[in-house]
């Protein structure tokens, strides 16, 4: 695990927190930022003692590591991608991230998977503030067209609008 990951992942769990079990949040029952919904193959006595530690062992391996975050230079893309991707699912995040380099003239191809054409084409990209300012523009709008049922809209809102000092370009 990279030290970027260690940040990132410290900073997800002040969101995330130890437990939650809201009836209003579609995942049901949260430990460290896993639900057991959408984590069903956690067997019942793995899950019975999640810990931080298996959080960010998973969160590695199914996020970070399987999306080449750490490929990515821009740190502000790096955290944007990691925290909204854990929130949301990865492939509606990385399909912004697309759709914001096509605006800005890297054209890929949004498909929701990084690979070397959108960490080269992110890499390329020198205007960070530019890329920053439209990416989280285009996860609002991601956001925004989510069912308004989602009781936790505007929390999420915030969390992609939240400066998070040295990660913001």
């Amino acid at each position: 695990m990279t030290p970027e990951f260690l940040k990132e992942f410290d900073i997800l769990m002040q969101d995330e927190g130890a437990y939650s079990n809201n009836p209003k949040d579609p995942g049901g029952e949260t430990k460290w930022g896993f639900s057991r919904r959408w984590n069903p193959d956690i067997p019942d006595a793995q899950w019975a003692t999640w810990s931080r530690e298996d959080s960010k062992q998973r969160a590695w391996d199914r996020y970070w590591s399987a999306y080449r975050l750490d490929e990515i230079k821009h740190r502000r893309i790096q955290h944007q991608l990691f925290n909204m991707g854990f929130l949301c699912g990865m492939k509606p995040i990385v399909m912004c991230l697309q759709k914001v380099l096509n605006k800005l003239g890297e054209f890929v191809t949004v498909d929701g998977i990084i690979g070397k054409e959108t960490i080269s084409a992110v890499n390329r990209y020198r205007n960070e503030m530019a890329l920053d300012a439209a990416m989280e523009s285009e996860i609002a709008q991601y956001l925004m067209g989510l069912p308004k049922k989602n009781a936790f809209i505007n929390g999420w809102l915030s969390r992609n609008d939240r400066d998070w000092g040295e990660n913001k370009a």
